[in-house]
Parts: C-alpha cells; sequence; structure tokens
C-alpha cells in the first residue's frame, strides 16, 4: 500500500514538472499545449485562504476550471491573458495575494492592471453539472 501511494506521488510530480517546464518555455518565447486546468493548477494555491465560506466558493470556481481539459497552444501572449482571466476571475471571491501560487509565475505586479482593466474578463466557466 505505502508502495502505491509513494509511485502515485511520483507520477504526480512528474506531471507538475511536465507542466511547470511548459510554462517556462511559453515565457521564454515558445508555444507549448496546456488545458486551463494546467493554468489553474500552476496559477491557484487555496491552501492560505482562512474563510471557509470563501473557500467553498473559490473551491467550487477551482472545480469548474479543473473540468477544462481542453488542451490547446499557447504562446506567451494569449498564456498571459488567459492567467489574466484566471485570476480576475479569482480576484472577484477572494484577493488574488491570498490565494496565489508562486511556484511558476508571479503575477502580483500585474494585479493594478488586471483589476483596472474592464477589457480583462473574468474566464468563464463551463456550466456547473446538475
Amino acid at each position: 500500500m505505502a508502495y502505491a501511494v509513494g509511485l502515485a506521488r511520483i507520477l504526480e510530480t512528474l506531471r507538475w514538472s511536465r507542466k511547470i517546464g511548459r510554462v517556462r518555455s511559453i515565457q521564454s518565447g515558445g508555444k507549448e499545449r496546456l488545458s486551463v486546468a494546467d493554468i489553474t493548477a500552476i496559477l491557484i494555491n487555496l491552501t492560505t485562504v482562512k474563510d471557509q465560506d470563501v473557500l467553498l466558493t473559490a473551491y467550487d470556481l477551482l472545480d469548474r476550471l479543473e473540468k477544462d481539459q481542453n488542451k490547446r497552444l499557447y504562446d506567451k501572449e494569449n498564456f498571459f491573458l488567459v492567467a489574466k482571466r484566471i485570476i480576475k476571475a479569482f480576484d472577484a471571491i477572494v484577493p488574488y495575494e491570498e490565494c496565489c501560487s508562486r511556484i511558476v509565475v508571479d503575477m502580483i505586479p500585474y494585479l493594478p492592471e488586471i483589476r483596472a482593466n474592464n477589457e480583462i474578463v473574468p474566464y468563464e466557466c463551463p456550466e456547473k453539472e446538475q
């Protein structure tokens, strides 16, 4: 049993490393295939959110975004546009400073633009399944 759990953790770490590598490639001017779920996993960390009601709402949004597993080809411009839209969606629920993941992309410097720019529309999630 412990072996299976350890193996599962190793496989998850490898998947995570591949996502990070793809984002770094995009940041360096390359093009990579990622899903909205991948981008969200890289940008958002809800473990630091303390308010239970806010956390439940944020988890609902996270759950809907994680359902978008469609891989799309992203360049730097498109990646940052989608990242900003995802951040804007979470920022409407909980200040992004409280739920950001600093593993790959530090988007904090973009927050004033994201919050002030009405042309950046929060990411539209697929409808919740009933």
